[in-house]
């Protein structure tokens, strides 16, 4: 059996016997109401006999080519037999024309020809055809001349040498060096010849490693390079088509076949980046001088640790107040350095105490401090910090972990899986994915799969507006989640109760979406289980059923969903997926709102609370303990900030308690009430934190 695919003796039987198996495939268990009526639909029968017509015109492909139209053929088959659409996870940004039950008969011949093209396209080796760019360059891109010169970064378990290099000649080495490519056994930035591909693990590769694992000390420096020598870095997949028997000749990697995580410099200077550095020297250069940034930056540091470790009760409390000395830090009209008199002038300053004043010339001293080391190599606080980071996951159940003896996220899994551990069910979804959730996206990434959702909400809703929030907005390069706020026009005072619920089975269904994490009005319950194995299903807290969706909805005026989606650009990875749905009049609230991050909202809804005594949220602006809104309907964000008197801050600027300050005045929010430690807590549980 060969190491690249897994299709070693396929080929043995004809392609009659695999066209009849095809024909006398067991058909899907799902009930479609139009299934009854196939057989006598003479459009339905007329869709029908594309691919049986395409099955009898390929039977002299190569093997390997067999097998692709077969899958390709079988994929047809079923999803027309049924009378639904298939949606392949790379094929659903083709803009060819969807055939649909009510089509007329010359638009089903115009679908099938554009049909019958994409199939003969990629049985002719053309990966991906997406956009209409995609489509030319698939017709007119010659075969390619340039010999390809490969060379494995050999890091991940998929890319030892004992696969590359395997002595029976099975080795993936051989494999290309037989697909008439040349293999580099070295590389050196600084001697030609250099690879035209390089070739990375399945399961990916941070930058920064695989930077340093080819001689570089920057990212940046890589990308320049490959960007220069015109260098494709490549998953594994592409390297290893075909098989012992099979070897396709080389052909340019599609998409999702492409190494992503480096930004060429087109990519660097596309329009979206440039816009978010043209905001960003805009900001800098309407605000004051920052100074002390780095001493801000390592408060900062000092406070997420303890957010995201807490073990004692004051720790809560210690992130808050660290939090607000990174901010003062930035306010202050003087450089803190270790001359005494500079800091003999900050330890009268409101807000340095004892214990800060310490951490502060321990930094100056030694670039870090004792607490900071601490905090980092407290076995308790970094498992516990492990054990936060399970999706859903809090304090209680993350201390009820640690406290049982669990170090790894394996034995945490291990055990639920085996009984002897009770979790829920979005909490055994995060131990799943927890490696993917961890892991950070491109803001390509991000594009795609808000693409991904855009559409399939605007075929129910077309007039549908929706935004990307969170530290995308906030002009990020890397996001940890998709967050996407969608609202619309003709729903001003509520929303559709189960627009939300019907999309995201609808992603699930056509192979998207991976795991719902929420169960939400909408949805199919039988479709919200079937993602979880029965075995493990058994040994979870159950949910409250579909009656809680429906509750949650009539309760509310907006719908939330959480859930995670595979990729569409890195192969096997999982991502977090957040869907909010407002009333057209909360538009702007919510976007202020999950645009963040965090301590910016909390300063905004101090500001709003202390000075003026109105309470702001993801709904509105109202008078304190009452809904009487104070500002109906705004239009825009910045009718907010002047109806609170505040400085209007882009979204590249919200990253602090400092940064809300008033429009008269030298006030800011650093000069409000400090919020004690039950207010804190309360605080806590009222809103949610948008890092």
């Amino acid at each position: 059996m060969s190491d690249f695919d897994q299709t070693d003796g396929a080929h043995e039987k004809t392609f009659k016997e695999c066209r009849n198996e095809i024909f006398t495939s067991k058909e899907d268990t799902v009930n479609h109401p139009i299934k009854e009526e196939h057989e006598t639909h003479p459009e339905k029968q007329y869709r029908s006999c594309g691919p049986t017509k395409r099955a009898t015109e390929n039977i002299n492909l190569e093997p390997t080519d067999q097998l692709d139209a077969r899958e390709s053929i079988k994929d047809g088959l079923e999803s027309e037999h049924q009378g639904r659409e298939h949606y392949d996870l790379h094929e659903a940004q083709t803009q060819s024309k969807i055939v649909t039950p009510n089509s007329k008969y010359p638009e089903h011949c115009e679908s099938l020809e554009k049909k019958e093209k994409l199939v003969q396209k990629s049985l002719d080796g053309f990966a991906f055809i997406g956009s209409d760019q995609s489509k030319k360059r698939a017709v007119t891109e010659p075969q390619l001349t340039t010999p390809f010169r490969i060379y494995f970064v050999r890091e991940g378990m998929d890319m030892i040498d004992e696969l590359i290099e395997s002595g029976d000649g099975n080795g993936l080495k051989n494999h290309m060096i037989q697909r008439n490519a040349i293999v580099l056994d070295n590389f050196d930035k600084t001697s030609p010849p250099f690879p035209t591909h390089i070739v990375v693990s399945d399961k990916g590769i941070k930058p920064e490693r695989l930077a340093t694992a080819l001689g570089f000390n920057k990212v940046e420096d890589l990308e320049n390079f490959v960007d220069d020598h015109n260098i494709v870095c490549v998953h594994r997949k592409w390297a290893a088509k075909g098989n012992a028997f099979s070897k396709p000749p080389l052909r340019s990697p599609a998409l999702h076949e492409r190494y992503i995580n480096l930004h060429p410099k087109a990519n660097r200077d596309s329009i979206s980046n440039q816009e978010t550095r043209r905001v960003r020297r805009k900001c800098e250069a309407q605000s004051p001088d920052k100074r002390n940034q780095e001493l801000a930056d390592y408060f900062k540091k000092l406070s997420k640790l303890y957010q995201t470790a807490p073990i004692h009760d004051t720790d809560d409390w210690r992130a808050y107040s660290f939090s607000l000395t990174a901010g003062r830090l930035r306010l202050l009209d003087f450089d803190v350095t270790d001359d005494p008199d500079a800091l003999e002038r900050l330890s009268k300053t409101k807000g340095f105490g004892a214990t800060t004043m310490s951490i502060i010339r321990e930094f100056l001293q030694n670039g870090t401090s004792s607490r900071m080391k601490e905090l980092e190599s407290d076995e308790n606080r970094v498992v516990m910090r492990r054990m936060m980071n399970i999706w859903s996951v809090g304090r209680a159940k993350a201390t009820e972990l640690v406290r049982a003896g669990f170090r790894s996220i394996e034995e945490v899994k291990a055990a639920v899986e085996a009984g002897a551990l009770t979790v829920d069910r979005s909490q055994y979804i995060g131990l799943l994915c927890y490696e993917d959730i961890m892991e950070e996206m491109s803001r390509s990434e991000v594009d795609a799969i808000f693409n991904i959702v855009e559409k399939c909400f605007k075929e129910d809703y077309p007039q549908v507006q929706m935004q990307i929030n969170g530290s995308y907005r906030r002009g990020k390069e890397t996001c940890g989640d998709v967050d996407i706020l969608v609202t619309h026009g003709s729903y001003y005072d509520t929303v559709p109760p189960n627009a939300v619920g019907v999309v995201a089975d609808k992603l699930l269904a056509r192979g998207y979406i991976e795991h719902h994490l929420t169960y939400i009005s909408g949805m199919n319950p039988e479709l919200f289980n079937r993602t979880i194995p029965p075995d493990v299903h058994r040994n979870l807290i159950e949910h409250r059923g579909s009656s809680y969706g429906k509750r949650k909805a009539d309760k509310s005026s907006s719908t939330t969903y959480f859930g995670v989606i595979r990729s569409p650009m890195v192969l096997g990875r999982r991502r977090r997926l957040d869907i909010k749905f407002y009333p057209y009049r909360e538009r702007v609230f919510a976007s202020i709102y999950f645009t963040g991050n965090g301590y910016f909202n909390r300063a905004m809804r101090l500001w709003s609370q202390q000075k003026l005594g109105w309470t702001l949220n993801d709904h509105g602006l109202f008078e304190e303990n009452t809904e009487v809104s104070v500002l109906e309907n705004p239009t825009n964000e910045k009718e907010v900030f002047d109806k609170l008197g505040l400085v209007w801050k882009e979204v590249t600027e919200r990253d602090s308690f400092a940064a809300v300050q008033a429009k008269v005045g030298n006030e800011n929010a650093m000069q409000l009430r400090e919020l004690s430690r039950s207010a804190l807590r309360e605080e806590e549980l009222s809103y949610q934190w948008v890092n």
